[in-house]
């Protein structure tokens, strides 16, 4: 778990760098672009920590269905960067 929260940290300094090169670029697709990446990705190991905190039961059931759509839109968020 810890892993996940050091990488959720990771990630948000990543975006205030990723964010920054973009504004400088004056690309307007390439700052929404990774605006979306970045959020995603933050969003996804911010999940990840919820869902190995939580208890097993039914809303550990739909974390972990949140969890396989956060992976999906991090994938599809990369895609569109390319």
């Amino acid at each position: 778990m810890g892993k996940h929260i050091f990488s959720a940290l990771c990630t948000v300094v990543m975006m205030w760098m990723v964010v920054r090169a973009s504004l400088h670029s004056g690309s307007t697709t390439a700052l929404v672009s990774n605006i979306v990446y970045m959020t995603t990705g933050f969003v996804m190991f911010v999940e990840l920590v919820t869902y190995h905190r939580w208890p097993k039961g039914m809303p550990k059931q739909v974390m972990q269905v949140v969890d396989y759509c956060g992976i999906f839109f991090t994938i599809a968020a990369l895609k569109r960067i390319q």
